[in-house]
């Protein structure tokens, strides 16, 4: 465990280190792209990732904890990974970050994607239960047709045939519009 006097004396020479990083990584991006080598490419990606991880460090060894994430940071992360990086927050604050950034959010939906999600409710409404369960399975969970087959506990001819006649009722239902049941 580091005792406060080396702490400071880590902290100064990791700032001393990202000043030179930093100036070598400026020195690179300032050359006019035609003087670039592919070797000064490769060391500006490097300089990169030092500064990165010095940052890191730095606030880490100032603070005592991890740099909490900013709203952008903590949407790149996966929902599954996120608790992972949030380990420093009290349980207030993680009910807060929650509710900051996995409130549902309310659509305002504009007229044409009114018109399309009633074509879409139409367009199942024509689909029989069965029907409906498999184009469920194949267009919103993503499965193939043999595990869609083992989940309705059927063949999966039976499965590629009830697809076939899903995708002749949207195309009857394009060619024809709403009215298709009255003929």
């Amino acid at each position: 465990m580091l005792d406060w006097e080396n702490r400071e004396i880590l902290i100064r020479e990791y700032k001393e280190d990202l000043k030179e990083a930093s100036r070598e990584h400026r020195k690179i991006v300032k050359k006019e792209k035609w003087e670039k080598t592919a070797d000064d490419i490769k060391e500006q990606a490097i300089y990169a990732e030092i500064i990165s991880s010095t940052q890191y460090a730095l606030y880490w060894l100032e603070h005592g904890i991890e740099r909490p994430l900013d709203e952008e940071a903590a949407k790149k992360i996966p929902k599954h990974r996120r608790a992972k990086h949030i380990t420093n927050m009290d349980k207030v604050s993680y009910d807060v970050y929650l509710n900051q950034y996995e409130a549902p959010v309310q659509e305002v939906y504009s007229e044409k994607k009114k018109e399309q999600l009633i074509r879409v409710r139409e367009i199942l409404s024509k689909f029989s239960d069965r029907e409906a369960d498999l184009f469920y399975y194949i267009h919103t969970v993503g499965m193939t047709y043999g595990e869609a087959a083992k989940e309705m506990k059927i063949e999966v001819g039976t499965v590629k045939s009830m697809s076939q006649r899903i995708k002749n009722k949207i195309d009857r239902y394009f060619e024809y519009g709403h009215q298709i049941s009255l003929f």
